[in-house]
């Protein structure tokens, strides 16, 4: 079998160089123009420059060129400072605990970014089961309500006794 399939490889391959040996075809044109002999003077060099540059002009004539953009990938903008949040975002908080036992609560991470000019900030909580994104005044459970958000630290109001709770990048 393997022979078989040997043998009908070589036919197969004598067949085809056969047929390119033959074929009759019209030769290839270049589209450029001839190369001056070699040993030819500075005026044949340069008039054959002449005639790439001209063809390059007539094929460049229709293409635009290059955007203007104002994007530097190099250039940094200015940084915009964001204001501090003040210790306690709660007016007349009782008290404040970093973190009181039983709370399973851990703060991951912190978003900026700028809606409507202004900076607003996103905090990533994590709970014992769960996972939350949550601005001021939104919710993280039934027992949490976020009342500030600073670069590092995120202060939440225990609405079951009122304490107010601070949670830290670490």
């Amino acid at each position: 079998m393997r022979k078989v399939a040997t043998l009908g490889g070589g036919v197969l391959l004598l067949a085809w160089l056969g047929v390119a040996a033959t074929e009759q075809g019209e030769p290839r044109v270049s589209s450029a123009p001839p190369s001056p002999p070699v040993g030819a003077g500075p005026d044949a060099i340069l008039a054959e420059l002449r005639v790439h540059a001209d063809r390059l002009d007539r094929d460049l004539e229709g293409m635009s060129g290059p955007s203007r953009t104002s994007r530097n990938p190099f250039g940094f903008a200015a940084s915009q400072i964001a204001e501090p949040m003040p210790s306690s975002a709660v007016a007349g908080s009782p008290r404040l605990v970093t973190q009181p036992p039983g709370h399973q609560l851990a703060l991951i991470g912190i978003a900026e970014a700028r809606r409507a000019g202004e900076l607003v900030r996103t905090a990533v909580i994590s709970n014992a089961d769960d996972l939350a994104l949550v601005e001021v005044g939104d919710h993280v459970g039934s027992r949490h309500e976020v009342r500030g958000i600073g670069e590092e630290s995120v202060e939440l109001l225990d609405l079951q006794d009122g304490r107010v709770v601070r949670l830290s990048l670490r």
